[in-house]
């Protein structure tokens, strides 16, 4: 019915993103989903939904060049820095990571340096770019650890500047956590081995040996003095359960639970990793798992994958 009403009617950009969304995520049919989009942006090329679209679907398909291609297009027409921000992302998802193109973009024009001037996840990203490059280990780690100081320095100063208001240090403390998630979530390009074929969770696109979620988790530590932030610990304790050692991916999701003022978000997160590591242990403690579930369940009472698990 879409369809025909399309091929009376084929002006109407959100009637093309519908069907390839029943297409694809209903119908497994991204190829089809794919040419209905493709036609539509025919008709209107600088359409940045239909463009953002289509950039997804390449990226479902691991079709990780076309879509940064796609992305990047969409930011030189938008400025949009959450576009560039996609382009990076696609360039650093491709096996091997297209390092040495995400390394050169600040260069690309003023508007790119000004925003990878200018974001944390962004400055993170070509840290990481950077520390992917054979020639230069160790340059990545370093310019991340200044990184990170730069912006828990901002955020820290915001916080003091604060005072008593308790909006505006709420507000504060957000931002210091915003920061710090933005660049914790470029450490795995940093520590972890990149591979394909695997889709069980955020982290799947990673491997770690016991050595490397080692080398993660002394990092952090360092770099934060001892006290790392929740993003940072939701990281360390992926690449201990990847790398196979639930003992130690438990204490650490226990310690992020236990971080001061950490958000909602972030609490959440821990919870629903801690639940799910005890559910899929190889001796579940199911009353235990319950009880988390619960705790994440009264965080976000509308969330029903928590209230099913």
């Amino acid at each position: 019915e879409l369809e025909r009403s399309l091929a009376v009617r084929n002006d109407v950009p959100e009637a093309s993103v519908f069907l390839s969304d029943l297409l694809d995520r209903q119908l497994g049919l991204d190829a089809k989903a794919l040419s209905v989009l493709q036609a539509a942006l025919a008709r209107q090329p600088t359409n940045i939904r239909l463009m953002s679209r289509i950039a997804t679907l390449r990226a479902d398909r691991k079709e990780y060049d076309k879509a940064a291609a796609i992305f990047a297009e969409a930011f030189e027409l938008t400025s949009n820095v959450s576009l560039l921000k996609q382009e990076v992302l696609m360039r650093m998802r491709r096996i091997p990571a297209d390092a040495a193109t995400v390394v050169r973009l600040p260069d690309r024009s003023a508007d790119h340096k000004r925003v990878f001037m200018n974001d944390p996840g962004l400055a993170a990203a070509y840290a990481a770019a950077v520390e992917r490059q054979a020639s230069r280990k160790g340059l990545g780690l370093k310019q991340i650890e200044s990184i990170r100081q730069q912006y828990v320095k901002i955020a820290d100063q915001k916080i003091a500047d604060a005072g008593d208001d308790a909006e505006d240090l709420a507000q504060a403390k957000a931002l210091k956590a915003y920061y710090l998630q933005q660049i914790a979530f470029w450490y795995q390009w940093l520590f972890g081995i990149q591979v394909t074929g695997v889709t069980d969770s955020e982290n799947a696109e990673f491997r770690y040996e016991l050595a490397q979620a080692e080398a993660m988790d002394a990092w952090v530590r360092g770099v934060s003095n001892g006290r790392p932030a929740l993003a940072e610990l939701l990281r360390v304790a992926a690449a201990w359960r990847i790398a196979g050692d639930e003992e130690r991916c438990i204490a650490v999701l226990e310690e992020a639970m236990a971080v001061p003022d950490a958000t909602e978000q972030g609490k959440y997160a821990a919870l629903v990793q801690l639940g799910y590591v005890i559910l899929r242990s190889e001796d579940p403690d199911c009353e235990r798992a319950i009880g988390i579930f619960e705790q994440a369940s009264a965080l976000r009472p509308a969330e029903a994958t928590v209230k099913n698990t």
